[in-house]
């Protein structure tokens, strides 16, 4: 077993019986990178590269939803790189995953230019300057814009990405217009867009958006312009039958 820290946990992915180590200091995983794993399509044997992995979930998520998929992810901190491959050793992935340690910000250094299939990216909801930072540089990391904006996340994506291969992003819904400027700006155009409430009279507070890569390539704007929508709870807080739907898809052994 993958030795697990001081201050660290075991928790359960509850997809495919799958396990990831956490920190209880730093930041931890919601249900935006669960929803993000669902709404992602991955095909067999594809390569797949996820940026701002963090704690590595993202991989280790659609590891379980596409059992021949080849997964990297990159982390900028070593510490939590560390973990996140811990992870991967703990569920026996060392084959299928692999956590490399960089700067998105140096995309160019990490990995060959053209070389993915799919991208999927849960990057920083807020700009730096918009609101207090934590003093911690793992979780501020995590939620602000510390260390890469949004422009850098999405050049990295233009990057790796091979022409017409597909790119997956969970993003705050009220930045959505400033992310499909910078996505159209890299030739990264949008196919289908989900809005996602909490609750069914709310607003959208987050987005799920897919596209492909490729030069001359038009946004779907009907997509665009009539999001289909998610609602995450019923209104006495219990998960509705479309959540209810991920876990079950996901919560148990594939069939032989």
């Amino acid at each position: 077993m993958a030795a697990v820290k001081e201050r660290e946990r075991i928790d359960d992915l509850l997809w495919r019986n799958f396990r990831i180590i956490q920190n209880s200091d730093w930041f931890c995983f919601g249900l935006d990178a669960v929803l993000l794993a669902d709404f992602a399509e991955l095909k067999p044997k594809e390569q797949v590269l996820d940026l701002c992995t963090g704690n590595g979930v993202i991989p280790l998520l659609l590891a379980a939803k596409e059992e021949t998929a080849v997964l990297t992810g990159i982390e900028l901190f070593p510490e939590v790189a560390d973990m996140a491959g811990r992870s991967v050793r703990l569920n026996g992935l060392e084959r299928r995953v692999n956590i490399i340690t960089g700067d998105v910000c140096q995309i160019s250094n990490l990995v060959v230019a053209h070389s993915f299939s799919v991208v999927t990216v849960n990057p920083p909801y807020r700009k730096k300057e918009a609101g207090r930072l934590s003093p911690s540089p793992f979780l501020a990391a995590a939620k602000a814009e510390v260390y890469c904006d949004l422009s850098q996340v999405v050049a990295a994506i233009a990057h790796s990405l091979l022409q017409w291969g597909r790119f997956y992003l969970v993003y705050p819904y009220d930045r959505l217009a400033e992310l499909l400027g910078e996505l159209q700006g890299r030739q990264l155009q949008v196919t289908k867009l989900m809005a996602v409430k909490n609750f069914s009279q709310d607003n959208p507070f987050l987005s799920l958006i897919g596209g492909v890569y490729g030069e001359g390539a038009d946004n779907r704007l009907e997509a665009i312009a009539e999001p289909k929508e998610f609602t995450v709870f019923r209104e006495d807080r219990t998960y509705t039958a479309e959540m209810e739907e991920i876990f079950a898809k996901y919560g148990k052994e594939k069939k032989k």
